[in-house]
């Protein structure tokens, strides 16, 4: 009988070394940490989308205490429904079941942050996490996020085309803000020109009518005198009927006018 071939021999065994820790359960870094966490835009995305993706992440929350804002990092358990409520111009009824440093909480939305969270927040943060079920959760986030990039394509394009929208409004309120402020120098300046003139218009007639009455002052008898004075009157108030933009004015003006021009007409109709 023939003898069996030898067997092929073994690759030699790699000695591990006590003082290496597998990757697998080496501590969680900050930077892993972040690696986990979801802007509010991408859950504003996968909430309408995939809900379910948002299982295992981390998202970052705000809350108010009195009048100032405090941020801490929560780890998303679920989506459960919730009491509608409004979001940029949406209405939503789904809410994030979190897990925190204090306990379960549910969070709208609303109460989300697109910062990532910072080195003093994730040091907060004490929820117990399994390292490798973490980097698995990152891994399928990954190739989630690049398998559904036209959605967030789409959703960045839609943003994009909201702040343009929404700048652009902004801009054009300035713009007529601006024009209204001119427009209403630009009248109460035509004001102060029509009040300049008119102003001007008075005292020209009242100068030229002083001048035609300070001529009868060393002569004339009383009669004259007092012709004198109802023209130059009249002269003054035609003059204004005729020149003043006011229809009160104008008005006013005439009646006088017309009184004034009576009263020339019976002194020299006396003679």
């Amino acid at each position: 009988l023939q003898a069996p071939p030898p067997a092929a021999p073994k690759p030699p065994k790699r000695k591990r070394d006590d003082r290496e820790e597998p990757t697998a359960v080496a501590p969680l870094s900050h930077d892993e940490l972040r690696a986990l966490w979801l802007p509010r835009r991408h859950v504003e995305v996968w909430l309408g989308k995939n809900p379910k993706i948002l299982g295992n992440t981390l998202v970052r929350c705000v809350q108010r205490i009195n009048t100032s804002r405090t941020f801490y990092v929560g780890f998303v358990l679920g989506v459960r429904r919730s009491k509608p409520y409004r979001y940029n111009k949406q209405i939503f009824d789904l809410a994030l079941l979190l897990r925190t440093s204090t306990g379960e909480r549910m969070v709208g939305i609303d109460c989300l942050s697109d910062q990532q969270p910072d080195d003093h927040e994730l040091s907060r943060f004490k929820v117990p996490l399994e390292p490798a079920v973490v980097r698995q959760q990152i891994r399928a986030l990954q190739r989630a996020m690049q398998e559904s990039r036209n959605l967030f394509e789409e959703e960045d394009l839609r943003r994009k085309m909201e702040e343009e929208e929404r700048l652009r409004a902004k801009q054009e309120a300035a713009a007529a803000q601006e024009q209204r402020e001119a427009d209403e120098l630009e009248r109460k300046e035509r004001e102060r020109e029509e009040l300049r003139r008119r102003q001007a218009e008075r005292t020209a007639a009242n100068s030229e009518s002083e001048q035609w009455w300070l001529q009868y002052q060393s002569k004339g008898d009383d009669k004259e005198r007092e012709v004198a004075k109802w023209k130059a009157r009249l002269k003054r108030f035609e003059k204004i009927a005729s020149s003043s933009a006011a229809e009160g004015e104008r008005t006013n003006a005439k009646r006088l006018a017309a009184q004034a021009r009576d009263k020339v007409e019976a002194l020299t109709s006396q003679d």
